[in-house]
C-alpha cells in the first residue's frame, strides 16, 4: 500500500493514465460510465472522491480490452500462412453490437485500442497484420 492510499482507491492521475491507455476521451468514458464529461474531469483534477463504481467499471473496460487482444491474437495466429492479414475493426458503437452482441454496451473504441495492441504483438513474433474498419471491408 502507498502512503495515504486504500487499495481501493484510485489517485487523479491514476484514472486518467488508465482512461487514456483504453484510448477513452473523458466525454466517452463519461458516456459509458453514464455520468457527464465534469464529474470525469472533477475526478481526474482531485476534486471529487473517485467511487469505488468508476473503479470496478474501469477495470471491466480493461479486461474486456485484454480479452478482446487476446481472443484477436489468437484467430490471427491460426490463420497465419504468410501473407498479411486483416484486423477488423469498427468505427461506431452500433455496427459493433451488431457484430458482437456478447459485448453490447462496450465503446468501439476499445476495440479498436485491442486491435492496435494485437497487431504490435503479432508484429513482435513476425506476423504481418493489417487493420481496416468493417465500412472497409465492404467496398
Amino acid at each position: 500500500m502507498v502512503a495515504g492510499r486504500q487499495d481501493s482507491s484510485l489517485t487523479p492521475s491514476e484514472l486518467q493514465a488508465r482512461r487514456e491507455a483504453l484510448g477513452l476521451s473523458q466525454v466517452q468514458l463519461g458516456k459509458y460510465l453514464g455520468i457527464a464529461q465534469a464529474t470525469i474531469n472533477r475526478y481526474e483534477h482531485g476534486r471529487r472522491r473517485i467511487p469505488d463504481a468508476v473503479v470496478s467499471q474501469l477495470e471491466l473496460l480493461e479486461a474486456a480490452t485484454v480479452t478482446l487482444t487476446d481472443r484477436m491474437v489468437e484467430m490471427t495466429e491460426a490463420k497465419q500462412g504468410g501473407e498479411r492479414l486483416a484486423l477488423i475493426t469498427y468505427t461506431d458503437d452500433t455496427r459493433f453490437w451488431e457484430q458482437h452482441p456478447e459485448h453490447e454496451g462496450l465503446p468501439a473504441i476499445v476495440h479498436r485500442v485491442a486491435a492496435a495492441r494485437a497487431r504490435a504483438e503479432l508484429a513482435t513474433d513476425g506476423i504481418r497484420v493489417i487493420i481496416v474498419a468493417d465500412s472497409d471491408t465492404a467496398r
